[in-house]
């Protein structure tokens, strides 16, 4: 799993000539007004790629790559992580493409919510690329690479397997270089997936300033039709129904236009410090949606301010996207422009001091950076926005979306980190146009998956909505189990946005069975087909769960041990023994437990989603046994205790007999109210 790098190249700008020329690794190379150094040193278990330039005056770059050497072999995985937040990002064979958007969806400036404008896909098999980190699998051993820093540019790895060429680009048109920078620093390690992802995490010095959140969000349910009665009665029905969450966030519509933040539609007659207060009265937190980047046609801001936008060389305001949600084209503003910088400035001021909104979820962020312009790259300029956003909202929350990741590192508590989820499973003719970034709940759970490395690392990851409910979506019973099952595995934000006053008793049961949201440890995920094995803890407790993601039925066979299930809706427990074979229809998610064979242990409960994650104290001695569940846990819960043998114990003072439900499988239960 030895990555070779071979040399590298350089093209740039200096004193209006051109020059290109190729870098030698490990010492310095000299051409004319500018000396690169590309210096490789051991750290944290890995090799630490650093190049620096140092510049005889001011050099504007064009092009900057390393050229690697990595054998592939037939059953070699490459992991692509996307552009940006809805990007598609998982493993792929080294024989698979990354297909090109079809020409139609250009017309509709599509293109513009990818890296295809600036990235040339050539759609061929076996050409991958991707964002800011990357690896190679080979069974259990994964070759990392990751970038170290975006500041001065996106780093983009370029995989080429049919001519076993591996090259790492830095994405720095139009960079000027006016004194020593290091403008790539990368690091590379081999060995297993936890081992390696930790060494990556420990040199970023990376430590979010967050816990596992949950909460509700408008979106998804009422899109931009909202109105301060449609949040309260939302606010208020969580209160009532007795759901801890954190965040009650409101999202796109509560403006007059995208842009205009601090024009409120008459629909919320008592304006957003109200609504916020009402929020807080209940007991959480206030959240809001913002686009601060950019801008809507139909906007005053559009009308007059253009002289804030970016534009082209021939002054007129780049268009940064299109959605048929607003007035069409929507445009992004400079925040090099001092009055633009001072308007974005004003309005978290409103936001988050006048009005008291504790987190902002701040939407299409990628807009900022949508050509390199001022002397700085596309990346150098994400970076400086992401930094202002720091600024703005300090001492307050941020969810990042519609981001290119790496951008966002340390700079936000939480990050969504796949595509919008649809209210049906998917979308065949936007998978069609190959569009990567598409609202699709297929596509995000398999980016929710692909993405699980940077939870709790780099940020909370938000894997975007679960939905329960039975209206208003098409999304099977099974579908929405898998949704709910893996938005709680691999997620650090969860959130959902339906009315929990609709909820039928069996489904409001399953709902209160996601809290606590407790952090998880991911092991192994392994794929085939479809179907995603996945093992991972909570604590000492061990759990594995199978998703199908396929549209065909699939069966699997349980490892050794004994098995806990329960039944989120009905609070229905059944136990399983080792090498039991279990079929899933399509789309369908099952999750176990897997009962410590040494007594006294956990062995299930009917209250949450992942059985036994809800006891917050536990002790057994002998026959005595204590049971206390976290305040977030739903009641009456049911909890199961293995014991080592058949008799009576006195389990939170109350004498119990057990019984044995498997061979050798002796259990108490205790109802805890």
């Amino acid at each position: 799993m030895n990555i070779n790098i071979k040399d590298g190249y350089v093209k740039y700008a200096f004193r209006k000539s051109e020059y290109e020329g190729k870098i030698v690794i490990g010492r310095d190379t000299k051409f004319e007004g500018l000396t690169a150094s590309c210096s490789i040193k051991q750290e944290q278990g890995g090799q630490h790629i650093r190049l620096i330039l140092r510049p005889e005056g001011s050099v504007v770059l064009h092009q900057l790559h390393l050229s690697c050497a990595f054998n592939f072999l037939q059953n070699d995985t490459i992991y692509c992580n996307g552009y940006q937040s809805w990007t598609d990002s998982r493993e792929f064979s080294i024989d698979e493409a990354i297909p090109p958007l079809r020409g139609v969806m250009r017309l509709i400036k599509m293109h513009r919510y990818g890296d295809i404008h600036f990235y040339p896909y050539s759609g061929r098999s076996g050409e991958f690329h991707s964002h800011t980190y990357t690896y190679i699998r080979r069974d259990n051993i994964l070759a990392l690479i990751g970038s170290l820093s975006e500041s001065e540019g996106y780093t983009i790895f370029q995989f080429q397997t049919r001519n076993h060429a591996f090259t790492i680009i830095k994405d720095c048109e139009g960079l000027e270089v006016n004194r020593s920078l290091p403008v790539l620093d990368v690091f590379i390690a081999a060995g297993e997936e936890q081992k390696v992802f930790g060494s990556y995490f420990n040199i970023c010095n990376l430590k979010p300033h967050a816990n596992p959140t949950t909460g509700w969000t408008s979106w998804y349910n009422y899109y931009t039709k909202i109105s301060e009665d449609i949040i309260l009665k939302n606010t208020h029905a969580l209160a009532e129904n007795g759901a801890p969450i954190d965040i009650v966030q409101i999202d796109d519509g509560f403006q007059t236009a995208v842009g205009d933040w601090l024009s409120i539609k008459p629909e919320f007659p008592e304006g957003m410090k109200k609504i916020a207060d009402e929020i807080h009265k209940s007991g959480y937190m206030a959240g809001l949606w913002l686009a601060p980047f950019i801008c809507e046609e139909k906007s005053k801001l559009f009308h007059q301010r253009k002289n804030w936008l970016v534009k082209d060389d021939k002054g007129t305001p780049i268009v940064a996207g299109w959605n048929p949600g607003w007035s069409g084209n929507f445009y992004t503003l400079d925040i090099y422009n001092n009055q633009a910088r001072s308007y974005i400035e004003d309005v978290f001021s409103t936001v988050l001091r006048n009005w008291n909104f504790d987190m902002v979820k701040l939407d299409f962020l990628y807009a900022v950076a949508i050509i390199p312009r001022n002397g700085k790259s596309r990346g150098k300029i994400m970076r400086d926005a992401m930094e202002l956003l720091r600024h703005c909202v300090h001492g307050k929350k941020i969810l990042g979306c519609g981001v290119p990741l790496g951008s966002a590192f340390g700079l936000v508590e939480f990050c969504r980190i796949g595509g919008d989820v649809a209210l049906k499973w998917e979308d065949h003719l936007l998978k069609f146009m190959r569009y990567r970034e598409r609202v699709d709940t297929k596509h995000s759970l398999t980016s929710t998956i692909g993405r699980r490395h940077l939870n709790g690392h780099a940020f909370f990851n938000d894997p975007d909505v679960f939905i329960l409910r039975e209206e208003n979506n098409s999304l099977s019973p099974e579908e929405k189990d898998t949704l709910f099952i893996l938005n709680n595995i691999f997620g650090g934000l969860v959130f959902t946005s339906d009315n929990v006053a609709n909820y039928s008793k069996d489904i409001i049961r399953q709902y209160l069975s996601h809290f606590p949201l407790r952090a998880k440890s991911i092991g192994d995920v392994r794929h085939r087909d479809g179907l995603y094995e996945i093992q991972f803890s909570i604590g000492n407790l061990s759990y594995c769960a199978w998703a199908n993601l396929s549209d065909e039925s699939a069966s699997f066979t349980l490892p050794d041990g004994a098995f806990c299930r329960n039944n989120a809706r009905t609070g229905e427990v059944d136990f399983l023994p080792a090498h039991s074979t279990i079929s899933l229809r399509a789309h369908e998610t099952h999750c176990f437990l897997r009962i410590a064979e040494s007594a006294p242990a956990l062995a299930g409960s009917s209250g949450h989603i992942f059985p036994s994650s809800e006891v917050e104290v536990f002790k057994g001695g002998g026959k005595n046994i204590t049971v206390k569940l976290h305040a977030k846990a739903q009641r009456p819960n049911a909890v199961f205790i293995r014991v080592a043998k058949a008799g009576k114990y006195s389990l939170n003072g109350t004498s119990v007999e057990s019984r044995e439900v498997l061979p050798g499988l002796h259990l108490v239960k205790i109802i805890v109210e």
